[in-house]
């Protein structure tokens, strides 16, 4: 893991909050730390949405749709070849707000979904497995989907979905992850866990998921089996997930090209025109 590489932080005292109870649990029963390490994992945050997005929200129509049972939630601007936004983890479909309305000006369809357990969609916990499959869902609705934006972790239930079926000419990832691994250090670094308790949390994972679930989840991996051609942008100063991952991805993506940013960090980027623009354009490609 670079020194660039941070895990998006929990408030303050959330976070020490959390860390003390890995500590005393650590203690007491490490391996009843490690369950409640998996708990946390697995459990989204969601955050109180900036006025940009309320006023992106009111020219969306919104969709309710079913994926495993539970209410999805979904966001349509314009009319036209489809294109799915994916956010990522603990955000939500509508911190594209600036990219939908760019691409519904350049003629496309543009649809954000709040991912299981993200945004005003149901459930508190999820996996890029469930992501998924909601990504499945929402598609098959749509019919027809000519690209795919993602952003961040949004990236591995994508390439998951691509992986297994999702049909899409083009697409691209923001700031992504090339795997699954990186991530996991990031979480355990967070809140501070012992390397005992950090191995028990990947006993813990390979149990539940399979002893092959870092690379069955990983982009780098899977990206070997499908077709679609890909942009990747990243940031310079991406100061919660390294460049060089995104680089990394590119580097096993058999079509693929990559950008770097400067300036943009982690989220600023979603909403950059210049970067709306290169995609856009990129997009367009598949038009002419």
């Amino acid at each position: 893991m670079t020194t660039q590489e941070k895990h998006q932080p929990l408030s303050p005292v959330s976070l020490r909050l959390i860390q003390t109870i890995v500590k005393w649990l650590g203690y007491i029963n490490p391996g009843l730390a490690a369950y409640y390490a998996y708990h946390v994992w697995h459990t989204t945050r969601r955050f109180k949405q900036p006025e940009r997005e309320l006023q992106w929200q009111q020219a969306a129509r919104t969709v309710q749709l079913t994926a495993a049972g539970k209410n999805l939630v979904v966001y349509e601007w314009e009319q036209g070849p489809t294109v799915l936004l994916i956010h990522g983890w603990s955000g939500r479909g509508m911190q594209l707000g600036a990219m939908a309305q760019g691409l519904g000006q350049a003629g496309y369809q543009a649809i954000a979904i709040d991912l299981p357990a993200h945004g005003k969609s149901q459930g508190k916990k999820t996996n890029a497995y469930v992501m998924a499959d909601a990504i499945a869902v929402v598609a098959a609705h749509y019919g027809d989907v000519h690209g795919v934006v993602s952003h961040s972790f949004g990236i591995l239930p994508l390439v998951l979905a691509l992986r297994d079926g999702l049909i899409a000419q083009r697409i691209v990832a923001i700031c992504p992850p090339d795997r699954l691994s990186p991530l996991f250090d990031i979480f355990c670094d967070s809140l501070g866990l012992s390397a005992n308790i950090k191995q028990k949390l990947a006993e813990l994972t390979e149990k539940n998921y399979g002893d092959s679930v870092w690379d069955d989840v990983s982009p780098a991996f899977n990206v070997q089996s499908i077709q679609q051609a890909a942009l990747i942008i990243h940031d310079e100063n991406d100061k919660e997930l390294s460049w060089r991952r995104g680089k990394a991805l590119a580097d096993s993506w058999p079509d693929s090209a990559f950008k770097l940013t400067q300036g943009l960090g982690h989220r600023r980027i979603l909403r950059d025109s210049s970067v709306i623009e290169q995609i856009v354009n990129y997009l367009h490609q598949d038009d002419h």
